[in-house]
């Protein structure tokens, strides 16, 4: 395991995790004050992941949220893990994708996660909203 000065975990033995569906790569940072009760939600607004559907569509969202007693994730390396399911040719439905994003959280944090999606599908009319929670 390398540890960075600005306590980056940088996965590169048997502790790291690569997504087995992208082959992206989640990297976590230590918690800087363990002895806090922490809890981090990441908020962030999707690309468009499919270019045949377009969906989801303009608007639509994704929220990370977890307990973080020894890491968070790096911020980083999770926009660059999200646009890697750009196109992809297996994980092509939003409930597959907040399913897939949940576990791969567990497993680089160690921690019970809530994923939730909610998703624009202009095409259709609608708006889904699918909710995952993840235990290690």
């Amino acid at each position: 395991m390398t540890t960075s000065t600005d306590h980056t975990y940088v996965p590169a033995d048997a502790h790291s995790y690569r997504s087995p569906d992208t082959g992206a790569l989640l990297k976590t940072i230590a918690n800087p004050h363990p002895q806090y009760q922490s809890w981090q939600e990441h908020l962030l607004t999707l690309p468009e992941l499919c270019p045949a559907s377009r969906n989801p569509g303009t608007g639509s969202t994704l929220s990370i949220r977890y307990h973080a007693p020894q890491r968070f994730l790096e911020v980083f390396s999770l926009s660059a893990y999200i646009q890697a399911f750009i196109g992809h040719k297996t994980v092509r439905d939003v409930e597959m994708l907040t399913q897939v994003i949940a576990r791969d959280c567990v497993a680089v944090l160690g921690v019970a996660v809530e994923v939730e999606g909610c998703f624009e599908l202009p095409a259709l009319g609608q708006r889904v909203t699918t909710r995952v929670q993840a235990q290690p």
